[in-house]
């Protein structure tokens, strides 16, 4: 994992033999997570005014969701 200076963080996801990405532990631990903590996985479409496409992955504490969105 490299932390860029806008917080982000690159690295590289892994995948299992049965399909399963796996979120590496070093990015757990450097979020503050806990392994078995309820979250929340918003898929986005996204675009700009060029014309540009692409999606993003948004990966969220339930608890935070909650916090922001109030409990869906």
């Amino acid at each position: 994992m490299k932390r860029n200076d806008d917080m982000s963080l690159n690295g590289l996801l892994k995948g299992t033999s049965a399909d399963v990405v796996n979120i590496p532990h070093k990015l757990i631990k450097e979020l503050g997570w806990k392994i078995h903590e309820p979250i929340e996985i918003r898929i986005a479409e996204c675009s700009n005014m060029e014309n540009q496409e692409w999606q993003e992955i948004t990966i969220m504490k339930q608890e935070d969701v909650d916090m922001i969105y109030g409990e869906e």
